[in-house]
Formats: C-alpha cells, structure tokens, sequence
C-alpha cells in the first residue's frame, strides 16, 4: 500500500505546485519536483497489474485529449 501512498502524495504535490502563483516559483519548482518523485516511486512500488492499468488510462487519457486536426494533408 505504500505505493498508494505515494501516488497520492505526488498528485497532491502537482496539483499544490500548478496553484502556486508565479511569484512562489521557488516553491512551485519544489512542489513539482517532489511532485516527479514521489510518482516514480509510487509507480516502482506498485503491482505490475497495477502499473500496466495506470499506463492503459494514461494512454486513453492522452488519445482523448488530443486536439482533432481538420486540415488535410
């Protein structure tokens, strides 16, 4: 369960570091590195099982957020 943990803890540490205002970069840079940590971690620590549905909504999350191109080529 620690990679649940630590999974969290970098979403809450990335979500701290895009509220921050320009004024805090300091502290933004330093929420978004502990935000990158954490990540890597939480995703080393994690079932394999776990890891390949993580990388399945990534992937389905990145190929629905693609902006449509309507010119043709």
């Amino acid at each position: 369960m620690l990679w649940l943990y630590l999974i969290s803890a970098a979403i809450a540490f990335g979500l701290t570091g895009l509220r921050l205002r320009r004024s805090d970069e300091v502290y933004a840079i330093a929420a978004t590195a502990a935000s990158a940590i954490s990540i890597t971690w939480g995703f080393a620590w994690a079932p394999p099982a776990v890891q390949l549905v993580l990388i399945g909504l990534a992937l389905g999350w990145l190929q629905a957020s693609r902006i449509p191109c309507d010119s043709k080529f």
